[in-house]
């Protein structure tokens, strides 16, 4: 029963009865995000399990396995992406993967995911932190062109940015930046070798500056 926190008290009432003596071979699984709405009558006889977010690495990870058994060519890129952005959820993440091969087929090319889940070119973001940390204003404007001539929505721009931007501060910040943020390889790289040229303080200027907009 999804959102069962939505029950009135009158069908939580008619409910404990069948709970006290369920029938054979079978299970009720209330799913909710507000268990504490639940009568206590309930809870007591039920087990509770907290589910969370499946790790970007581990989705990735599992979308590979399914393109390798499905004969799909996708680069570890295009993984990174979809599982990005499917935030925890490896059945958006697989929905998500449908519609990509779906649309190129069994060679999935990175810039054909790109345009699929609408965000932008990893080099062209990795080039605009670049001219931030040059501060180069009139590199920053050629850049800005790039984009809206491709008919990006500049709204986009900033959300891609931002999330870079997070990323930098993340790999100065954390222990263990490859399992926290679950980046592929080529990304990690190329995001820790532009760390050193910001510190904390620039990244969360940046970060304020691209929330006000």
């Amino acid at each position: 029963i999804d959102e069962v926190h939505m029950l009135s008290n009158s069908a939580f009432n008619a409910l404990l009865k069948t709970l006290e003596e369920p029938p054979p071979r079978v299970v009720f699984i209330f799913a909710t995000t507000e268990y504490r709405k639940i009568p206590v009558t309930i809870l007591s006889r039920c087990q509770h399990f907290e589910f969370k977010r499946i790790a970007q690495s581990e989705i990735a990870a599992h979308l590979a396995r399914i393109s390798a058994s499905e004969g799909v060519e996708i680069s570890a890129y295009a993984l990174s992406l979809i599982a990005r952005l499917a935030d925890g959820s490896l059945r958006d993440s697989q929905s998500t993967l449908d519609q990509v091969i779906a649309y190129s087929g069994s060679e999935v090319k990175d810039e054909d995911v790109r345009a699929i889940l609408g965000v932008l070119d990893r080099d062209l973001l990795l080039a605009f932190i670049e001219k931030v940390a040059e501060k180069d204003a009139a590199g920053l404007l050629v850049l800005i062109d790039q984009v809206l001539e491709t008919g990006h929505d500049p709204a986009l721009l900033l959300n891609n940015l931002m999330e870079q931007v997070r990323d930098l501060l993340l790999l100065k910040i954390v222990a263990d930046p490859a399992r926290s943020l679950g980046l592929a390889e080529d990304d990690l790289k190329a995001l820790s070798a532009m760390k050193d040229r910001f510190s904390r303080e620039d990244l969360l200027r940046i970060i304020d500056a691209v929330a006000r907009e």
